[in-house]
């Protein structure tokens, strides 16, 4: 039966040191730079995701091609969608392919200022028959220079 003689429960056992010899002897604040150093690093890596996560929605104009239609051997047509800044014309340049990828056709395509979307229908001239067609790169137009 365990229990002090007065019937009560019995005292905590003292704690036992840990033999700094098989442990090492703990240095004083040791635990406080873990944790500091700890939450230093979780906030770089928080502040390094949302910066992947938002670099997308502010990278300027893009463009794509919802359809196309082959109008001949040497030219095809395409549904351009470009978004970009409202107020302000947009330069896009789209390209054709052939069935390896090789580009057949190149065209820049200037978008008048208008709202945030805009669409046009374009005819892109190419050398030989095109079986794909895309948007290469997409971004505010600059005046012509004088």
């Amino acid at each position: 039966m365990s229990g002090s003689a007065a019937g009560g429960p019995a005292a905590p056992a003292p704690a036992r040191a840990r033999p700094a010899e098989r442990y090492g002897d703990p240095r004083p604040g040791a635990r406080r730079a873990l944790v500091v150093g700890g939450a230093a690093v979780a906030a770089l890596l928080v502040a390094f995701l949302a910066w992947v996560a938002l670099r997308g929605t502010g990278s300027g104009p893009t463009g794509s091609v919802a359809r196309f239609m082959r109008l001949g051997p040497t030219s095809l047509s395409a549904d351009l969608t470009a978004t970009g800044p409202a107020g302000e014309a947009l330069a896009c340049a789209v390209r054709a392919t052939d069935g390896s990828g090789g580009t057949v056709g190149r065209l820049r395509v200037v978008l008048p200022a208008g709202s945030r979307t805009r669409t046009a229908r374009v005819v892109v001239p190419t050398v030989s028959p095109a079986s794909g067609v895309d948007v290469v790169s997409c971004s505010v137009a600059r005046p012509a220079a004088p």
